[in-house]
């Protein structure tokens, strides 16, 4: 069966077939950069986020200071903590607490700081992200028996 995605491009794919002659250049251009870019697939991967990270610390740090590994712990353990009062405060909302919010955007925007954060610890160690992550993945599927194994950069994550 057909991952989701799959089944997107393949949609895509036959709406472009079957209206071939309907379709103007333009409208033809997009569904083709649809496809495309759904054969890509996400637009972010680790090594685009470290790459990222290298860059934007020159910025933040324009001297270059070495922080070194125990100021990148000590960040990642801020985001972790930031995203768990963004997320106390969901709960709070959701029993009628006070001082609680719905605010479902301030969870996820702290989630994507707890990961561009764990990058800046795995720059410290000098250590790929991907490589650890995988690892790691696949250790914890072997060790309780499953069948899921993680490979970077694939579609659906099972090899």
């Amino acid at each position: 069966m057909k991952g989701t995605l799959e089944a997107i491009i393949d949609q895509v794919v036959e709406l472009k077939r079957s209206n071939v002659d309907r379709l103007d250049f333009e409208e033809a251009a997009k569904l083709k950069d649809i496809e495309d870019a759904l054969r890509r697939g996400p637009c972010c991967d680790f090594a685009a986020l470290r790459q990222a990270n290298i860059t934007r610390a020159k910025e933040f740090n324009p001297h270059g200071v070495d922080m070194g590994l125990p100021f990148a712990v000590l960040e990642l353990a801020g985001e972790v903590g930031e995203l768990a009062n963004a997320l106390k405060k969901v709960i709070r909302h959701e029993h009628g607490i006070v001082g609680g919010s719905n605010d479902l955007q301030a969870v996820v925007d702290e989630l994507a700081d707890v990961i561009i954060s764990a990058d800046l610890v795995a720059m410290a160690l000098n250590v790929d992200l991907a490589d650890i992550v995988t690892r790691k993945f696949n250790a914890t599927s072997e060790k309780h028996g499953l069948k899921t194994r993680f490979v970077c950069g694939a579609k659906g994550g099972d090899a």
